[in-house]
Protein backbone atom coordinates (compact mmCIF):
# COMPACT_ATOMS: atom_id res chain seq x y z
CA UNK A 1 0.00 0.00 0.00
CA UNK A 2 1.35 3.41 -0.98
CA UNK A 3 0.12 6.51 0.99
CA UNK A 4 0.64 10.01 -0.30
CA UNK A 5 3.07 10.74 -3.03
CA UNK A 6 4.47 13.92 -1.42
CA UNK A 7 6.17 11.38 0.94
CA UNK A 8 4.72 12.81 4.04
CA UNK A 9 4.53 8.98 4.41
CA UNK A 10 6.03 5.88 3.51
CA UNK A 11 5.24 2.52 2.55
CA UNK A 12 5.02 -0.59 5.23
CA UNK A 13 8.66 -1.91 3.79
CA UNK A 14 10.28 1.33 4.47
CA UNK A 15 8.98 1.60 7.77
CA UNK A 16 9.91 -1.98 8.48
CA UNK A 17 13.20 -1.53 7.38
CA UNK A 18 13.50 2.29 9.66
CA UNK A 19 12.58 0.30 12.35
CA UNK A 20 15.23 -2.51 11.89
CA UNK A 21 17.54 0.32 12.12
CA UNK A 22 16.34 1.82 14.84
CA UNK A 23 15.97 -1.49 16.90
CA UNK A 24 19.67 -2.06 16.19
CA UNK A 25 20.66 1.75 17.08
CA UNK A 26 19.31 0.85 20.37
CA UNK A 27 20.92 -2.71 21.09
CA UNK A 28 24.40 -1.11 20.20
CA UNK A 29 23.33 2.12 22.58
CA UNK A 30 21.86 0.00 25.29
CA UNK A 31 25.08 -2.58 25.03
CA UNK A 32 27.35 0.89 25.45
CA UNK A 33 25.36 1.55 28.70
CA UNK A 34 25.66 -1.83 29.95
CA UNK A 35 29.51 -1.57 29.71
CA UNK A 36 29.58 1.51 32.11
CA UNK A 37 27.35 -0.06 34.55
CA UNK A 38 29.29 0.37 37.76
CA UNK A 39 29.01 -3.11 38.20
CA UNK A 40 30.97 -3.59 34.53
CA UNK A 41 33.38 -1.10 35.56
CA UNK A 42 34.15 -3.33 38.93
CA UNK A 43 34.63 -5.93 37.58
CA UNK A 44 36.94 -4.76 34.18
CA UNK A 45 38.81 -3.40 37.25
CA UNK A 46 38.94 -6.73 39.06
CA UNK A 47 40.35 -7.91 36.07
CA UNK A 48 43.23 -4.99 36.00
CA UNK A 49 43.91 -5.61 38.98
CA UNK A 50 44.36 -9.18 38.93
CA UNK A 51 47.13 -8.87 35.71
CA UNK A 52 48.73 -6.00 37.83
CA UNK A 53 49.38 -8.59 40.37
CA UNK A 54 50.44 -11.17 37.95
CA UNK A 55 53.12 -9.13 36.92
CA UNK A 56 53.96 -7.91 39.89
CA UNK A 57 54.35 -11.62 41.16
CA UNK A 58 56.88 -12.67 38.24
CA UNK A 59 58.80 -9.09 38.94
CA UNK A 60 59.09 -10.40 42.46
CA UNK A 61 59.91 -13.94 41.97
CA UNK A 62 62.49 -13.84 39.27
CA UNK A 63 65.91 -13.21 41.03
CA UNK A 64 66.10 -15.36 43.67
CA UNK A 65 68.83 -17.13 42.51
CA UNK A 66 72.22 -15.85 41.81
CA UNK A 67 71.86 -16.93 38.15
CA UNK A 68 68.23 -15.73 37.67
CA UNK A 69 69.29 -11.99 39.44
CA UNK A 70 72.42 -11.80 36.88
CA UNK A 71 70.69 -12.87 33.69
CA UNK A 72 67.44 -10.76 34.69
CA UNK A 73 68.73 -7.91 37.04
CA UNK A 74 71.74 -6.74 36.33
CA UNK A 75 70.99 -5.22 32.91
CA UNK A 76 72.12 -1.20 34.22
CA UNK A 77 75.30 -2.12 35.98
CA UNK A 78 76.90 -4.62 32.93
CA UNK A 79 77.25 -4.10 29.81
CA UNK A 80 76.04 -7.75 28.64
CA UNK A 81 72.94 -8.27 27.68
CA UNK A 82 70.29 -11.28 28.52
CA UNK A 83 71.63 -13.65 25.99
CA UNK A 84 75.51 -13.33 26.53
CA UNK A 85 74.88 -13.62 30.24
CA UNK A 86 73.31 -16.55 29.96
CA UNK A 87 75.88 -18.00 27.30
CA UNK A 88 78.78 -17.06 29.53
CA UNK A 89 77.19 -19.19 32.52
CA UNK A 90 76.27 -22.19 30.41
CA UNK A 91 80.24 -21.82 28.89
CA UNK A 92 81.79 -21.99 32.26
CA UNK A 93 79.12 -24.37 33.58
CA UNK A 94 79.42 -27.23 30.25
CA UNK A 95 83.65 -26.28 30.56
CA UNK A 96 83.33 -25.49 26.86
CA UNK A 97 87.30 -23.11 27.18
CA UNK A 98 87.26 -23.98 23.61
CA UNK A 99 84.28 -21.78 22.40
CA UNK A 100 85.38 -18.79 21.79
CA UNK A 101 84.59 -15.69 24.81
CA UNK A 102 83.07 -12.18 24.15
CA UNK A 103 84.82 -9.11 23.56
CA UNK A 104 83.85 -6.02 25.42
CA UNK A 105 85.64 -3.50 26.52
CA UNK A 106 88.45 -4.37 23.64
CA UNK A 107 88.86 -7.60 26.50
CA UNK A 108 87.35 -11.06 26.96
CA UNK A 109 84.15 -11.55 28.96
CA UNK A 110 84.56 -14.59 31.11
CA UNK A 111 83.67 -16.47 34.38
CA UNK A 112 86.60 -16.52 36.69
CA UNK A 113 84.78 -17.71 39.71
CA UNK A 114 81.05 -19.57 40.22
CA UNK A 115 79.85 -20.85 43.54
CA UNK A 116 76.53 -21.89 43.04
CA UNK A 117 73.72 -19.19 44.12
CA UNK A 118 76.48 -17.38 46.63
CA UNK A 119 78.70 -15.88 44.48
CA UNK A 120 79.83 -15.36 40.64
CA UNK A 121 82.46 -13.00 39.33
CA UNK A 122 82.99 -12.03 35.64
CA UNK A 123 86.07 -10.75 33.94
CA UNK A 124 84.44 -8.00 31.84
CA UNK A 125 87.67 -7.12 30.19
CA UNK A 126 91.50 -6.93 30.84
CA UNK A 127 90.94 -4.11 33.20
CA UNK A 128 87.60 -4.92 35.15
CA UNK A 129 86.18 -7.51 36.94
CA UNK A 130 82.33 -7.50 38.36
CA UNK A 131 81.18 -9.78 41.06
CA UNK A 132 77.76 -10.54 42.29
CA UNK A 133 76.88 -12.53 45.84
CA UNK A 134 74.17 -13.03 47.09
CA UNK A 135 72.65 -14.03 51.01
CA UNK A 136 69.89 -15.94 52.20
CA UNK A 137 67.87 -14.01 54.87
CA UNK A 138 65.14 -15.95 55.34
CA UNK A 139 61.97 -14.39 56.29
CA UNK A 140 63.27 -10.96 54.71
CA UNK A 141 64.20 -13.14 51.14
CA UNK A 142 67.20 -12.41 49.68
CA UNK A 143 70.36 -10.00 49.49
CA UNK A 144 72.56 -9.38 46.37
CA UNK A 145 75.74 -7.76 46.74
CA UNK A 146 77.15 -6.47 43.13
CA UNK A 147 80.76 -4.77 43.03
CA UNK A 148 82.47 -3.98 39.95
CA UNK A 149 86.40 -2.96 40.02
CA UNK A 150 88.21 -1.21 36.74
CA UNK A 151 92.45 -1.09 36.69
CA UNK A 152 93.61 1.78 34.79
CA UNK A 153 96.38 1.13 35.66
CA UNK A 154 95.42 2.18 39.58
CA UNK A 155 92.38 0.13 40.78
CA UNK A 156 89.02 1.37 41.42
CA UNK A 157 85.61 0.37 42.44
CA UNK A 158 82.13 0.61 43.56
CA UNK A 159 79.56 -1.93 45.37
CA UNK A 160 75.90 -1.70 46.07
CA UNK A 161 73.08 -3.84 47.32
CA UNK A 162 70.09 -4.77 46.03
CA UNK A 163 66.93 -6.73 48.23
CA UNK A 164 64.46 -7.71 45.58
CA UNK A 165 61.59 -7.43 48.03
CA UNK A 166 63.00 -4.26 49.42
CA UNK A 167 62.67 -5.48 53.01
CA UNK A 168 66.64 -5.02 53.70
CA UNK A 169 67.77 -1.52 52.03
CA UNK A 170 71.41 -1.43 53.18
CA UNK A 171 74.83 0.92 51.83
CA UNK A 172 78.00 0.32 52.62
CA UNK A 173 79.81 1.88 55.61
CA UNK A 174 81.72 4.98 54.50
CA UNK A 175 85.11 4.30 53.93
CA UNK A 176 87.85 7.08 54.80
CA UNK A 177 91.64 7.38 53.76
CA UNK A 178 92.61 7.17 57.49
CA UNK A 179 90.98 4.08 57.75
CA UNK A 180 94.07 2.14 56.41
CA UNK A 181 96.29 5.07 58.47
CA UNK A 182 97.92 4.53 61.87
CA UNK A 183 96.66 7.53 63.87
CA UNK A 184 100.07 7.03 66.63
CA UNK A 185 102.38 7.35 63.68
CA UNK A 186 100.31 10.39 62.34
CA UNK A 187 100.10 11.70 65.44
CA UNK A 188 104.20 11.08 66.01
CA UNK A 189 104.83 12.45 62.64
CA UNK A 190 102.70 15.57 63.71
CA UNK A 191 100.12 14.91 61.39
CA UNK A 192 96.72 14.18 62.07
CA UNK A 193 93.75 12.57 59.81
CA UNK A 194 92.51 15.46 58.10
CA UNK A 195 95.94 16.70 56.36
CA UNK A 196 96.15 13.33 55.54
CA UNK A 197 92.33 13.30 54.01
CA UNK A 198 93.45 16.57 52.54
CA UNK A 199 96.66 15.56 51.10
CA UNK A 200 94.99 12.62 49.15
CA UNK A 201 91.87 13.92 47.89
CA UNK A 202 90.51 11.53 45.68
CA UNK A 203 91.68 7.56 47.24
CA UNK A 204 91.36 4.24 45.27
CA UNK A 205 89.01 1.75 46.86
CA UNK A 206 88.09 -1.53 45.46
CA UNK A 207 85.73 -4.14 47.07
CA UNK A 208 85.80 -8.26 47.28
CA UNK A 209 83.19 -10.50 47.94
CA UNK A 210 84.35 -14.00 49.42
CA UNK A 211 82.70 -17.25 49.74
CA UNK A 212 81.94 -16.55 53.31
CA UNK A 213 79.97 -12.83 55.10
CA UNK A 214 83.63 -11.40 54.89
CA UNK A 215 83.73 -8.28 51.91
CA UNK A 216 87.36 -7.00 51.80
CA UNK A 217 88.01 -3.25 50.87
CA UNK A 218 91.53 -2.53 48.90
CA UNK A 219 93.45 0.53 49.34
CA UNK A 220 95.47 1.17 45.97
CA UNK A 221 95.66 4.81 46.54
CA UNK A 222 99.92 4.73 47.15
CA UNK A 223 100.15 3.11 43.86
CA UNK A 224 98.65 6.65 42.17
CA UNK A 225 100.99 8.69 44.24
CA UNK A 226 104.35 10.52 43.11
CA UNK A 227 107.44 8.20 44.34
CA UNK A 228 107.86 11.48 46.59
CA UNK A 229 104.43 11.21 48.03
CA UNK A 230 104.50 6.87 48.14
CA UNK A 231 108.28 7.31 50.58
CA UNK A 232 106.62 10.16 52.36
CA UNK A 233 103.67 8.60 53.38
CA UNK A 234 104.54 4.92 53.37
CA UNK A 235 105.15 5.04 57.14
CA UNK A 236 101.81 5.76 58.14
CA UNK A 237 99.83 3.02 56.27
CA UNK A 238 98.96 0.11 58.99
CA UNK A 239 97.02 -1.82 56.53
CA UNK A 240 96.07 -2.22 52.54
CA UNK A 241 92.85 -4.34 53.40
CA UNK A 242 90.21 -3.95 55.94
CA UNK A 243 87.30 -6.39 56.38
CA UNK A 244 84.15 -6.02 56.86
CA UNK A 245 81.24 -8.66 57.89
CA UNK A 246 77.79 -8.85 57.06
CA UNK A 247 75.85 -9.97 59.84
CA UNK A 248 72.53 -10.09 61.50
CA UNK A 249 71.63 -7.61 58.20
CA UNK A 250 74.46 -5.10 59.04
CA UNK A 251 77.77 -4.67 57.82
CA UNK A 252 80.11 -3.94 60.55
CA UNK A 253 84.13 -3.37 60.21
CA UNK A 254 86.56 -5.69 61.29
CA UNK A 255 89.25 -4.51 63.67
Amino acid sequence: MIFSSNRLFVSRSEYSHYRCKQLEINSKIREKNLKNTPKTKLNKMKRYFFILLLSLYSVLSWGQTLEEFFIHGTNEYIQLNKEQRTWLLKRHKENKKEEPTLTIYQGNAEVVEYKENNLLTIKTSTQGNFSLKRWDLGANGVLFGMSFRVCSPVCDGWIKFISPQDKLPLTFPKVKITDFADSDTLFSEGWNEAELEKKIEIPFFHYEFTEGDTIKVYNNTPQFLSKENQSRLSKFWKRDVINYLFKDGEIEKQE
